[in-house]
């Protein structure tokens, strides 16, 4: 009989040895981020339901990590099949959701989990973006209320109540949210590009510059920060420094909507037509559709003289876009092209005329010798 317990003491012994093995693998799996490993591991051999449902449930976050929220909220749902009361998973389910942009769903997840907890800060802060994204934006500023008031030292939630209030319309209040979200964490790159846009909308572009450039300093590597700061520039007529920013900006995508643009713009307000067009054959490159990129193509060939060719571009911008080019302006054009053409008409009629003349004379000239 003695031997018998120890037989069974040995084999729960190793029952829970295995169990606690596979969670402190996974554990260390992710946390060393060797996550095509961890993937790697099979769950269907592990009969201990609360850890094949946290194997599982980092299997999830491994995908996250990777950037694949829909195979991640496949494996966090199997998760809790496992285990239905374990509210993180539920969270992150809920966040792969939002991740894959499925709103509404990811909202009514989040419900049922704030009904659970309703302490979950991070629950209330992505269903507040969940229903912004869906312009629920009253409910979206409950939800960040909150947040906040469960925690009002989170600068996160203070970020996104700026976002709202911007989407809004409400910069001045935006401003405020971020500056509140920036006094917290000065290191959130996110709020001082924020910060950035509400202030470049407000028309304050040397403080715009200056948050644009600490979003920049604290580790922002978004095309859209060097952008905006170019464009900032540019308001301020620091062309130089706007095209440096604009080129930073195509390092990160050489096709970044109105790059090319922005910098044809600059060319030309500075007299420099033949940059100018080759910046606008880029953005028409990246998309022929931009209306206004033909428009500016044909300004700059209207400055060198190209009538012909400049009422083309704006022909195919008004094909794009009625009314980009208005009336009054093609008609000018129209003007231009005519006196030119007339003029150069005028200029073979001339030296036609010039050269019979001299052969006229030298025939006379011959015939008195």
């Amino acid at each position: 009989m003695k031997c018998l317990g120890i037989v069974l003491f040995s084999f729960a012994f190793l029952f829970v040895s295995a169990k606690d093995s596979f969670r402190s693998l996974a554990d260390s799996l992710y946390a060393s981020a060797k996550y095509s490993e961890l993937l790697s591991l099979d769950v269907s051999g592990i009969r201990n339901e609360n850890t094949r449902a946290h194997v599982l449930y980092k299997q999830g976050l491994a995908q996250l990590a990777q950037n694949n929220p829909t195979v991640a909220a496949a494996l966090l749902e199997k998760s809790l099949l496992d285990n239905p009361s374990n509210n993180e998973v539920f969270y992150y389910r809920s966040y792969a959701l939002y991740l894959n942009e499925e709103y509404a769903k990811a909202a009514d997840d989040l419900l049922i989990l704030l009904e659970r907890d309703s302490s979950y800060i991070d629950a209330w802060i992505t269903l507040g973006i969940c229903w912004m994204y869906e312009k629920k934006y009253q409910e979206s500023g409950i939800a960040f209320d909150r947040a906040i008031t469960l925690n009002s030292d989170v600068s996160l939630s203070w970020y996104n109540y700026g976002v709202l209030y911007s989407e809004m319309n409400k910069l001045d209040s935006s401003v405020v949210c971020f500056e509140k979200s920036l006094a917290l964490d000065s290191t959130f790159h996110f709020s001082w590009s924020a910060l950035g846009n509400s202030q470049y909308r407000l028309k304050n572009f040397e403080i715009a510059i200056s948050a644009f450039k600490k979003a920049i300093y604290f580790g922002a590597n978004d095309p859209s920060v060097y952008f905006w700061l170019g464009q900032s520039q540019r308001e301020l007529g620091k062309y130089d420094e706007a095209l440096e920013s604009l080129i930073k900006c195509m390092d990160y995508d050489s096709c970044y909507q109105g790059v090319h643009l922005a910098r044809a713009e600059i060319f030309y307000n500075r007299n420099l037509y033949r940059e100018g067009i080759t910046a606008c054959d880029m953005s028409i490159s990246c998309d022929a559709d931009i209306a206004v990129a033909h428009k500016v193509r044909g300004m700059c060939n209207a400055k060198l003289g190209n009538t012909r060719e400049a009422l083309s571009d704006w022909e195919k911008s008004n094909e794009i876009k009625q009314g980009t080019v208005s009336k009054k302006e093609m008609q000018g054009l129209k003007v231009q092209d005519f006196l030119i053409q007339r003029g150069l008409y005028l200029l073979i009629i001339s030296i036609l005329l010039l050269v019979l003349l001299v052969y006229v004379v030298f025939l006379i000239i011959r015939r008195k010798n």
